[in-house]
């Protein structure tokens, strides 16, 4: 099942599911056809096969890897907030200075995610 979403232009949202009997590209391909502009995707690489589109990372999948790269004891302190949330988060607050090595070498260690 593959499922298309109109963008934000003001119009009637439209959201179509569109049955296919795999998920190869050539789906997404054959029902775009003739589309150009921005495609946001979830990474799957069957959207490399949609011609004349430039492809944008869904947010939340890479806000996913971020809320999982945080250690499962905090992670009910964190709030998911959308990108157009009124809500303001608090300054964070600086570590000190024999923590902050510790959280460079975690970063070092979670670049695995993004590679």
């Amino acid at each position: 099942m593959w499922i298309y979403l109109t963008g934000s232009d003001g119009l009637p949202p439209i959201v179509l599911y569109d049955y296919a009997a795999g998920r190869s590209g050539k789906y997404a391909r054959d029902f775009l056809e003739g589309f150009n502009g921005l495609l946001q995707c979830d990474g799957y690489q069957g959207y490399n096969k949609v011609e004349d589109v430039t492809l944008v990372c869904c947010l939340d999948h890479c806000r996913r890897k971020f809320y999982e790269a945080i250690p499962a004891g905090r992670r009910k302190a964190i709030k998911h907030l959308d990108i157009n949330s009124k809500t303001r988060l608090d300054d964070p607050v600086i570590p000190e200075e024999n923590e902050q090595e510790k959280l460079i070498q975690d970063i070092i260690n979670y670049k695995s995610l993004f590679i």
